[in-house]
C-alpha cells in the first residue's frame, strides 16, 4: 500500500524477559481476545475446583497467581478476589469461592511503583483488605503448568496471569531508526522518525521523552494527545509549515482496586478510597463517545453496584 504519509499505532505486547515459552501458561492482557481467554481460565478453575475430590487439587485449581504489580496487576487483583468472594458465593454446591487464594507477585519494592509512596501503600491496604496476598521483592524464575517458581519456593497454581512487562509491537522493527530494549523506536519532538519524516510512530511503540527527559508512559492519554498532534504536524507538512513539537499534558494517573477502592493522582491532590473510585468511574464516563454510550454504560453501572452481577459467566474459546 504506498503511502504520502503513515502513522504507525500498533501498540505494544506482552514481555516474557527472554522466557516467550510462559506465555502459554501465564497470559496477559492487552487485547479483548486476552480478557476472554483469561474469564475463561478462571471460571474453568472454579469449575473444575467444584467437581474434584482431591482437596490438593482443588487448592492449586483455587489459588490464583498474578505476576505483576502496576495497575494492570492490581486492578487483576482486585477484580478476582472481588469476582471469588461476592460475585460468586452462590454458584456452588461443593467449594466456598472465598478460600480461593490471589497472590500478587512482584520484584518492585512497593505495588504501583510509578505512583506516588503514599498512595502505594493505601493501594496496598486496600489490597490486603481484600485478601489479596502481596509479595514485594520477589522475582519469578519459572512458570510451567504447575504454578511459579520463584528464588525461595515454588507456588502451586493452575491460573497464572501476566501483567510484569511489555513490549512494542515486532512490526515497528521494520522501520528505520534506533530502538530501546523494550523495543521501542526513537522518534523526534514532532513524533516523527529522523530518518523517514513523512513516518509517524505514536503510543506505544515510540520512544517519546516528556519534560523530565525520562520515556513518556505508555497509557492511552498519551497515545490520544500523540495521534491529534500527528495529525496536526502532517497538515503542516501538507501546507509547507513548520512542524510543532509535541507536549504531552499529564492530567494525572488513577487505579481501580475494586468496589469503593481506587487510588488517582491529579496533580494537584491525591487521595484514595471511595472518593478516588468516584473520581474513576465520572472520568471513565465522560471519555466514552457519545451520549447514548455514556448513558447506557452508567445504567449498566448502576444495575451491577446494587446487584453485584458481573456479567454473563460464559466459557469460550479453545480447550
Amino acid at each position: 500500500m504506498p503511502f504520502d504519509y503513515l502513522i504507525v499505532a500498533t501498540g505494544a505486547r506482552h514481555s516474557y524477559f527472554g522466557h516467550p515459552e510462559w506465555e502459554q501458561f501465564a497470559p496477559g492482557l492487552k487485547t479483548l481476545e486476552d480478557a476472554l481467554d483469561i474469564r475463561r481460565r478462571l471460571l474453568l478453575a472454579f469449575e473444575k475446583a467444584e467437581v474434584t475430590s482431591d482437596p490438593v487439587e482443588r487448592e492449586r485449581l483455587m489459588t490464583f497467581v498474578i505476576v505483576g504489580a502496576g495497575p494492570t496487576g492490581v486492578e487483576m487483583a482486585g477484580a478476582i478476589a472481588e469476582i471469588a468472594r461476592e460475585t460468586m458465593l452462590r454458584d456452588f454446591r461443593h467449594i466456598d469461592p472465598r478460600e480461593a487464594r490471589i497472590i500478587l507477585l512482584d520484584a518492585a519494592d512497593r505495588v504501583l511503583p510509578v505512583f506516588d509512596v503514599e498512595l502505594s501503600r493505601k493501594a496496598e491496604e486496600q489490597l490486603r483488605h481484600l485478601k489479596v496476598t502481596v509479595q514485594l521483592g520477589v522475582s519469578v524464575q519459572d512458570i510451567n503448568a504447575e504454578g511459579v517458581r520463584t528464588k525461595d519456593s515454588f507456588i502451586h497454581a493452575r491460573t497464572v496471569i501476566w501483567a510484569a512487562g511489555n513490549a512494542a509491537s515486532p512490526l515497528v522493527k521494520t522501520l528505520p531508526g534506533t530502538f530501546d530494549r523494550a523495543g521501542r523506536i526513537q522518534i523526534t519532538e514532532a513524533l516523527n522518525l529522523p530518518d523517514a519524516p513523512c513516518i509517524y510512530v505514536i503510543g506505544d511503540t515510540a520512544l517519546s521523552l516528556g519534560k523530565d527527559n525520562k520515556p513518556l508512559p505508555g497509557v492511552s492519554p498519551v497515545a490520544l494527545q500523540q495521534g491529534a498532534h500527528a495529525a496536526r504536524n502532517i497538515l503542516a507538512q501538507i501546507e509547507g509549515k513548520p512542524l510543532k513539537p509535541f507536549a504531552y499534558w499529564n492530567r494525572g494517573s488513577m487505579a481501580t482496586i475494586g468496589r469503593h477502592r481506587a487510588v488517582a493522582d491529579v496533580n494537584f491532590a491525591k487521595f484514595s478510597g471511595t472518593l478516588a473510585w468516584l473520581a474513576w468511574v465520572f472520568i471513565h464516563l465522560v471519555f466514552l463517545m457519545d451520549f447514548r454510550n455514556r448513558l447506557s454504560v452508567f445504567l449498566i453501572w448502576v444495575w451491577s453496584y446494587f446487584t453485584r452481577d458481573q456479567g454473563a459467566r460464559l466459557i469460550t474459546g479453545k480447550k
